[in-house]
């Protein structure tokens, strides 16, 4: 998976509702590179006014956002 390969420095494991930027699991730079291989993976542009913590606190919250967007 993207986020534990790419993005976990120590934690190599992350559960679907782990808070991934409260928590620290991913700090801002890997928030942007969350983002752009999201943009890149799906053919789509998230706008900024939707790079929210709401949409991209969790495995979770990234999926129901990202399920809305292609819709």
């Amino acid at each position: 998976m993207f986020i534990e390969e790419e993005l976990l420095s120590e934690q190599k494991e992350v559960n679907y509702d782990d808070n991934l930027l409260v928590s620290g699991l991913v700090d801002s730079l890997g928030f942007i590179k969350m983002i752009q291989f999201l943009e890149r993976s799906f053919g789509v542009t998230i706008p900024p006014k939707d790079m929210l913590i709401e949409n991209f606190a969790s495995i979770d919250a990234v999926e129901k956002y990202m399920t809305k967007l292609l819709k």
